[in-house]
């Protein structure tokens, strides 16, 4: 069920012209390249990498980093899961942006959207769950809002692009 659902993700923000989609627990670059940020040439330490997630959303001219998605596979909608990253060194960034990130599990897609408003603040906004439709009589009813979801997710992530 979860890879049905990450395919309605997948089609629905690949489509778009300016983001790209990349599946299959990737690595985020941004996270890599902080972590190895005081590791030095000559240093013969492993190189770090970055925090893995399901799906890392990329805009597709300037290879930059706007969204992520993890996918539950066992335990279904009560397994916990955690987001994390931090820009603490960009403070007026982290107030224009609006983090969207989907959690998938069971039959279920969420919505989380991370920001900052003020100070050192963030606001943590969680939208009602959206069951993937499996029978073939609700498919027509459930069917928008899933994609509902997804494009608002999608619409912020475009947003959040063309504030920098």
């Amino acid at each position: 069920m979860n890879k049905i659902l990450w395919t309605c993700v997948d089609w629905a923000l690949n489509e778009h012209r300016q983001s790209v989609l990349y599946s299959g627990e990737k690595c985020s670059k941004a996270s890599a390249d902080a972590a190895n940020s005081i590791r030095s040439p000559s240093d013969l330490t492993r190189q770090q990498s970055g925090r893995k997630m399901d799906f890392i959303f990329k805009t597709k001219l300037e290879d930059v980093e706007i969204g992520c998605d993890e996918c539950a596979l066992v335990g279904g909608i009560n397994t916990t899961k955690g987001f994390q990253d931090a820009l603490s060194r960009s403070p007026a960034l982290v107030h224009q942006l609006h983090i969207p990130g989907f959690y998938i599990a069971d039959k279920m897609l969420n919505l989380y959207i991370l920001d900052s408003p003020e100070g050192y603040v963030s606001r943590y906004d969680s939208f009602n769950p959206v069951e993937y439709p499996v029978i073939e009589s609700k498919i027509r009813s459930k069917m928008s809002h899933l994609l509902t979801m997804i494009l608002s997710a999608r619409n912020i992530m475009e947003a959040c692009k063309d504030r920098k």
